[in-house]
């Protein structure tokens, strides 16, 4: 998460792709490699739900959160 804006009250987040390109996700948005859905936008979160398939071959849902890049770097 590179960034976030708001417009009419709504959060979104600006993600620095793998290429470099920018994307422009909110809430309902599908997001990455494991079936993610974008669940919340913060002024510095990103939450995801993804799908993930554990060791028994059983698909689950797991809670992902992206923390914008400054934070990030902060908490390091």
């Amino acid at each position: 998460v590179v960034g976030t804006l708001s417009q009419n009250k709504e959060f979104f987040a600006l993600i620095k792709t793998p290429d470099s390109n920018l994307d422009r996700v909110k809430m309902g948005d599908v997001m990455g490699q494991n079936f993610g859905r974008v669940i919340d936008v913060t002024e510095s979160t990103v939450k995801l739900k993804e799908l993930i398939q554990d060791s028994g071959n059983d698909w689950k849902e797991e809670e992902r959160t992206l923390l914008l890049q400054d934070e990030q770097e902060a908490r390091k």
